[in-house]
């Protein structure tokens, strides 16, 4: 695998790398190659999991007082509309997904009060989402934040608004796979870890290319020095790739070796670096940072609850120490976030900060390491 700037971010953002998909596979297997270029052993974890693909693009309007058609986004997990379906909006509880994004939420219901489906949304927000329950029975649709509070708004003045919609997607089981590089001798209990997998309708250069790069480019660097790695699968389905391995290492006796986690994600945009930490290694890195260089952005520090869309809160759930490194933008809300869209790709990644985040992520590592 090409490390070298831009070429490794044209080849893995081709396409989705979204899990169970094809270049998802050309992508782990390109890890694996690299791997063993560099005589590193490693682990295949594999895990079977239900991934979602979108047949028909999610079709939303609205039919009566008036005509419009609205901006619309499939929700992985959710089952799909049959048909058409149309019905009275009203107000519903709002929702959580991946533990961390609150989102208002809309039902549609029929003349006998059945839900129909369930249409999310959030002032200046439009990420396609994944619902954190495998067993959601309700089809779900997100719309771009100004065409939800647009319809919020028109209910007040209509109270028999209609809604029609439709979209077709299909549900599989796949592989996943997880990479798992845990040194046999002498490992000094920290893990470095980045998620592998792209949203469905994303090429991911952010989210997370960015962490994939690093990851490799750390391992170069660590190698033979007591340093565990992974590279997880599945992120996007609610963290379900952490989740399955984690039990898996429970069940085999490894977990409990770990004792740091390094999660980079999302680490290649923005004008300022970040990092999540629990709470003890908040107030010890709040007191005296403990970094080795003097980093040419800003880092700022945060609670790790703030993290909880990450897999790096799997371990932490286990009780595992973790750190979350990621980039982030003071941009205000008119400007667009190409977080988990198609735009996220090697135009809106910054060489500098991703160069950034890799030394921060090899200092913090060298840190830990010296700690455990």
């Amino acid at each position: 695998m090409n490390l070298n700037y831009p070429d490794f971010f044209d080849f893995i953002c081709r396409s989705p790398r979204d899990a169970g998909s094809k270049h998802n596979g050309k992508v782990r297997k390109q890890i694996k190659k690299f791997l063993k270029d560099e005589k590193i052993s490693f682990e295949s974890s594999p895990h079977r999991m239900k991934v979602w693909s979108v047949e028909k693009a999610p079709s939303v309007k609205i039919i009566f007082p008036f005509e419009k058609k609205l901006e619309a986004l499939f929700v992985k997990r959710s089952v799909s509309i049959q048909g058409i379906a149309r019905g009275k909006i009203k107000p519903a509880k709002e929702i959580l997904t991946y533990e961390t994004y609150l989102w208002q939420r809309l039902g549609v219901y029929d003349e006998n009060d059945k839900i129909l489906f369930y249409l999310i949304g959030s002032e200046g927000a439009y990420w396609p989402q994944c619902l954190d329950s495998k067993r959601e029975k309700t089809p779900y649709l997100m719309l771009a934040g100004d065409f939800f509070q647009e319809v919020k708004a028109g209910m007040s003045e209509n109270p028999e608004m209609i809604l029609e919609a439709s979209f077709e997607s299909k549900s599989r089981q796949a592989t996943i796979e997880n990479i798992v590089i845990l040194p046999s001798e002498n490992f000094n209990g920290v893990v470095f870890l980045a998620h592998l997998d792209s949203f469905y309708n994303s090429p991911g250069a952010n989210d997370n290319g960015s962490g994939i790069y690093i990851l490799l480019k750390l391992i170069q660097n660590l190698q033979g020095h007591g340093f565990g790695f992974i590279f997880s699968d599945g992120e996007e389905y609610g963290k379900n790739g952490t989740e399955l391995l984690i039990w898996k290492m429970k069940k085999e006796g490894t977990l409990s070796k770990i004792k740091k986690i390094v999660n980079i994600d999302s680490a290649g945009a923005g004008d300022h670096l970040y990092l999540c930490l629990d709470a003890k290694t908040l107030q010890e890195f709040e007191q005296n940072p403990p970094l080795s260089y003097q980093p040419s952005f800003p880092v700022h520090l945060y609670p790790h609850e703030d993290a909880r869309q990450y897999d790096s809160w799997n371990f932490l759930k286990w009780g595992i120490s973790s750190v979350q490194i990621g980039a982030g933008s003071s941009f205000s809300r008119e400007k667009k976030s190409f977080y988990h869209t198609p735009e996220d790709t090697l135009k809106n990644l910054d060489k500098n900060i991703l160069e950034e985040a890799f030394r921060l992520a090899l200092s913090l590592g060298k840190y830990f390491s010296r700690k455990q």
